[in-house]
C-alpha cells in the first residue's frame, strides 16, 4: 500500500513538473498551420505602420516642375509628358505619391528587396512613384522621360550602376534592367545639381521611361564564391493569434536586402543563391491580430543551411527601433 501511494505521489509530481516545463516553451508551427503564414506582397497593408514616409504633392502637368526631398534627392518633370485621357483643361493639376527606399532599413520597412532573378543588386536608391489625375492613375507618354537625382558621395559611385524597373511578381518585386542591355548605361549619369542655397550636390541622375518602382543600382559579383540555398524555420508561440511574417536576408557589407524566393515543404521560407561566407542578418517580422513579432539571427551564410529563428512578441515601437539600426 505504501509503495502504491509513493508511486502515485511521484507520478503527480512528475506530471506537474512536465506541465510547468512546457507551459511557456516556444514551439515550432509549420507553414501549413493556420496560425502561421508568409507574405510576399509589398502592398500588403498588414505592415503599413512600418513603412517609410509617403510624400504627396501636386503640380501642373503642362509646366516644368521640380520637387526636392529633405536629403536633396530630386524629381524633375518636363511639360506634357503624361498620357492623359482627358483634355488639358480637365487635368490642370496632377497628384504625385512617392515612397522611397534609399538604405537597408528603408527596404525592410517597405517590404522590398534587391532581388534580380537569382542575382543580387546593391542599390543607390529606390523610388516608387504614381501620378494621379482626378483620382485615376496615369502613365508617361511613349518615349517620355523624367529625372531622378540621388545624392551619392563621389567616392562611392560604382561605374556599373544602371537603371532597373521593378516587376511585381508572386514572390515580390523583381528588378529587371530598364533597357535589358547590361553594357548600355545611357539612362544613368554621374552629375551635379544646384539646390538653392545649399550649393552643388553630387550623385546619380537616372532617366526612367516608366513610373512605379525605379531603382538605380548594379549587380554584386560573387564570381569566385559558391552559392547556396538558405532556409528559415519560425519558432514561436502564437497562442490564439494568427501571424503573417515577412522574411529578409540583410547583407552587412552591402546596401542589399533579399526577399525569399519560396516556401519549401510547407514549413521553410527560403532564399535562393546566397553567397557562402557573406555576413548577413536573417530577419522575421510578424504581425498578428494586434501584436508584432520579431526574430533574427546574425551569421555567415553556410552551405545548405536551415536556420531556426526564435520570434518573440514585440511592440510596434520595438520593431521600428530594431529596423532603424540596420
Amino acid at each position: 500500500m505504501k509503495t502504491n501511494l509513493k508511486f502515485g505521489i511521484a507520478t503527480i509530481i512528475l506530471l506537474s513538473f512536465l506541465h510547468w516545463q512546457c507551459k511557456d516553451e516556444d514551439v515550432f508551427f509549420p507553414y501549413g498551420d493556420d496560425a502561421i503564414g508568409f507574405n510576399f506582397d509589398w502592398k500588403n497593408n498588414t505592415f503599413d505602420d512600418l513603412k517609410t514616409e509617403e510624400y504627396k504633392f501636386e503640380f501642373d502637368p503642362h509646366l516644368y516642375f521640380e520637387y526636392t526631398f529633405p536629403d536633396f534627392s530630386r524629381l524633375t518633370f518636363d511639360p506634357s509628358i503624361f498620357q492623359l485621357d482627358i483634355s488639358p483643361s480637365e487635368c490642370s493639376t496632377v497628384k504625385a505619391v512617392v515612397r522611397r527606399a534609399l538604405v537597408k532599413k528603408d527596404m525592410v520597412a517597405n517590404g522590398v528587396g534587391t532581388n534580380s532573378n537569382n542575382e543580387i543588386l546593391e542599390s543607390s536608391g529606390m523610388f516608387y512613384l504614381e501620378i494621379f489625375c482626378n483620382g485615376k492613375s496615369v502613365n508617361l507618354k511613349p518615349g517620355a522621360k523624367y529625372q531622378i537625382q540621388i545624392p551619392v558621395d563621389q567616392s562611392n559611385i560604382n561605374p556599373e550602376v544602371d537603371l532597373f524597373y521593378g516587376e511585381e511578381t508572386s514572390t515580390g518585386i523583381n528588378w529587371v534592367e530598364a533597357d535589358k542591355n547590361p553594357n548600355n548605361r545611357l539612362n544613368v549619369f554621374f552629375s551635379e545639381w544646384e539646390v538653392d542655397s545649399f550649393g552643388l550636390k553630387t550623385g546619380i541622375t537616372c532617366f526612367p521611361e516608366r513610373l512605379k518602382w525605379i531603382n538605380c543600382d548594379y549587380f554584386l559579383k560573387f564570381d569566385s564564391i559558391d552559392l547556396t540555398e538558405a532556409c528559415l524555420i519560425v519558432s514561436t508561440n502564437p497562442g490564439n493569434d494568427t501571424i503573417t511574417f515577412n522574411a529578409y536576408c540583410v547583407f552587412k557589407d552591402y546596401n542589399a536586402v533579399l526577399r525569399p524566393c519560396c516556401v519549401k515543404n510547407s514549413e521553410k521560407i527560403c532564399f535562393s543563391a546566397l553567397p557562402i561566407g557573406q555576413n548577413v542578418i536573417y530577419i522575421l517580422v510578424g504581425k498578428g491580430k494586434v501584436d508584432y513579432y520579431l526574430g533574427y539571427v546574425e551569421k555567415k551564410v553556410e552551405k545548405d543551411e536551415m536556420t531556426q529563428i526564435h520570434c518573440q512578441k514585440k511592440t510596434l515601437q520595438e520593431v521600428k527601433d530594431f529596423i532603424s539600426m540596420l
